[in-house]
């Protein structure tokens, strides 16, 4: 038997938060009753370090860092600085439904109603690959970083290996890989001289080269 709900509502107000409240049963989420979500999550970071089955993408790890930089260079208080890493995750969102290839795209469905995008999925992953810097949680991240801009002297949050971000990025996106830097800023150009650290990025240990 078929279960439904049924309500009656006396304006469009009404109408909107019941809408509102029913689209939250749409999220699929599971339970860990038994409490060994724990142990698994231990042995997986042991064995796959700063990956999770909620990934699907490995540019993500690109995306996520491209956002955030792009919001650094603004004087955003730590409220806008939010608001703006989510417009730019859900202009990336929209470019990548333009490409060939959306497989695993994060809010391919959802679009504007996501509710975990992808910075909180990858946050961990980041840190534990040593692209991200920053230590701390998204929270306080903002809450550190923002509203003053950072100084020259300022503790880089992204490795400075990163590939550097597409011009056009966010607004044209794709999940290719092919032609992406690794190890390098620019082909035929020096490395940026790197701050101590006991993290490494995932591609500053390789031989240094151009991907065609």
């Amino acid at each position: 038997m078929v279960s439904s709900l049924s309500w009656v509502d006396f304006s469009e107000s009404d109408r909107r938060t019941m809408l509102n409240i029913i689209s939250m049963f749409s999220g699929k989420e599971t339970l860990d009753e038994l409490g060994i979500g724990s142990v698994r999550d231990a042995f997986a970071d042991r064995f796959f370090p700063g990956t999770s089955t909620i990934q699907t993408r490995a540019k993500y790890m690109l995306f996520v860092p491209w956002a955030y930089q792009l919001v650094e260079r603004t004087r955003l208080g730590k409220d806008k600085a939010r608001e703006e890493v989510r417009k730019i995750e859900l202009r990336t969102i929209y470019a990548l439904l333009e490409s060939s290839d959306t497989s695993g795209l994060i809010g391919k469905e959802a679009k504007d109603r996501l509710q975990r995008f992808p910075s909180s999925v990858y946050w961990g992953g980041l840190y534990s690959w040593g692209i991200r810097r920053y230590p701390g949680s998204q929270s306080y991240y903002y809450e550190r970083r923002f509203p003053r801009r950072l100084r020259q002297d300022s503790p880089p949050n992204w490795d400075p290996y990163l590939p550097p971000m597409p011009g056009e990025f966010p607004d044209e996106a794709s999940f290719q890989l092919t032609g992406i830097l690794t190890g390098r800023p620019a082909c035929g150009k020096p490395l940026p001289a790197r701050t101590p650290t006991r993290r490494r990025s995932s591609w500053s240990t390789r031989r240094s080269r151009c991907i065609s």
